[in-house]
């Protein structure tokens, strides 16, 4: 009887790793369609890195004063409101990946406006020489912002 229970204990630890291992290896299994999805997923939600957050609906001329419920003393005065809705600054939002090239940082920032070409901006951050100095991250940059500027946003850290 000890013998058997000596064995016991003597390969309780490789008993338990291999039962460990066989859960692992079944989820992997089960999840490897998932798990191999992710990559589509990721390049597809950055290829929509360039966003507007403060975009607003053009069916509606002034959201506040379509609020029956709103006690705002500015919803009630057309004016204020209007200078309201005119002070908020339009922003546009930029990811940027990690291991992403100049030509593809360039590219996002040339469809959000920023820049006429790819090259100018390749161009200017080669010559102020931050080029290494770009963050990952999403940074958010105003949209009347000058190309210095732009530069400035994007070698600081992202959200």
């Amino acid at each position: 009887m000890n013998r058997i229970k000596d064995a016991f204990y003597d390969k309780n630890d490789i008993l338990i790793a291999l039962v460990i291992l066989c859960i692992a290896v079944f989820v992997i299994f089960f999840k490897v369609e998932a798990i191999m999805e992710y990559p589509k997923t990721l390049a597809a939600s950055s290829s929509n890195q360039v966003q507007d957050p403060v975009a607003i609906d053009p069916t509606i001329t002034d959201p506040i004063a379509t609020d029956p419920i709103s006690t705002d003393p500015v919803a009630t005065d057309p004016v204020a409101t209007d200078t309201a809705v005119d002070s908020v600054p339009e922003v546009c939002s930029v990811y940027i990946n990690s291991g992403d090239s100049m030509q593809t940082i360039g590219a996002n920032l040339v469809s959000a406006g920023f820049f006429s070409s790819v090259e100018e901006f390749v161009q200017l951050i080669s010559d102020k020489g931050v080029s290494t100095q770009v963050r990952m991250g999403n940074h958010i940059i105003p949209s009347n912002a000058t190309q210095d500027e732009v530069i400035e946003y994007i070698i600081q850290p992202g959200l």
